[in-house]
């Protein structure tokens, strides 16, 4: 991976901070294409999974405040993710979802 996973809370941010413990992260996902007669269509917009092995009550604290997802289930952030080609780190405007599996 080329670099750190960064975060910060809100859209347009500039000043993220490292994401403690680090994610495991596979890539941007695309939407599926919906075929019509007419035309194709992307049924949804692209996205990345975060995902981490195991973490502690306090880690998972942390997240969710570095996340802005301690009081609601979505947040906007800015967070820097491993671009396409996997050698650059690329500053995203995307929506945090807390989950619970």
């Amino acid at each position: 991976m080329p670099g750190t996973i960064s975060v910060q809370t809100g859209h347009g941010g500039t000043a993220l901070t490292a994401i403690v413990p680090q994610p495991h992260f596979v890539g941007i996902r695309y939407p599926q294409d919906t075929f019509t007669p007419d035309a194709i269509y992307e049924d949804g917009e692209p996205f990345g999974v975060l995902k981490w092995k195991s973490v502690t009550a306090a880690q998972l604290g942390t997240l969710y405040t570095r996340f802005g997802l301690t009081s609601v289930k979505y947040a906007n952030v800015t967070i820097s993710l491993p671009g396409d080609d996997r050698t650059t780190m690329t500053s995203y405007n995307a929506q945090a979802e807390k989950v619970r599996s």
